[in-house]
């Protein structure tokens, strides 16, 4: 009678640890879940704030790239007979303008190291095709107007692409020049407003000085 008391005491002992033992396997399947679960979401939000950086970034070195181009802007039109033989040329967006091009104008400052000698003035614009953002450059101001330029791919996922230019008058204008005869067209802006918006419904806007500070 003893034995048997002993025996079913065991088996009551023995069941209740193997309760306990799958309580404590749920537990830890939740718990483990749940680790699992945040450190995914951690990964997650880490990869995308390295994306973000990244996208910053390339963008500000962009926007460095296009303010020293229109620090050196200058004011000497293309003596070829071109349909933008302007010192400046500016769309009032990316549709306006071959190829998605929005401004056109001349820099100086320009120096080669080349044993050919090579003019100070370079011919610059900024055109969005297919959501990239180019710069193209043509070594040159007297060129032909079938010469394609040297093109180089600054940022992509961009929307679209807005500018306005600041007149003399101290108000913006949508393009420029204003008018296309006279003194009008033989101005470059005092200043030029960039908003790029982006894929992710990012916008960023700057002013730009155009030329010397006046």
């Amino acid at each position: 009678m003893k034995a048997k008391t002993y025996l079913n005491s065991c088996s009551l002992e023995s069941g209740m640890t193997l309760l306990e033992i799958l309580i404590a396997m749920v537990v830890f399947t939740i718990i483990a879940a749940a680790g699992y679960g945040g450190l995914h979401q951690g990964l997650a939000v880490q990869q995308q704030l390295q994306e973000q950086q990244t996208l910053w970034k390339s963008l500000d070195a962009v926007v460095n790239l296009i303010e020293q181009d229109l620090d050196q802007v200058r004011n000497i039109a293309p003596r070829t007979p071109v349909t933008d033989a302007l010192a400046f040329r500016g769309y009032s967006d990316n549709n306006s303008g071959s190829s998605g091009k929005f401004i056109k104008f001349t820099r100086g400052g320009y120096q080669s190291f080349h044993a050919t000698k090579v003019g100070p003035y370079l011919r610059l614009a900024y055109r969005l095709r297919d959501g990239v953002l180019y710069r193209v450059s043509w070594r040159g101001l007297n060129l032909p107007e079938n010469e394609p330029g040297e093109e180089s791919k600054l940022l992509t996922d961009i929307k679209d692409v807005s500018v306005r230019y600041l007149h003399e008058t101290r108000r913006w204008v949508d393009t420029w020049p204003l008018r296309f005869t006279g003194e009008e067209a033989a101005t470059v802006p005092r200043a030029v407003e960039l908003s790029i918006s982006l894929t992710n419904n990012t916008t960023y806007k700057r002013v730009f000085y155009v030329g010397p500070l006046r």
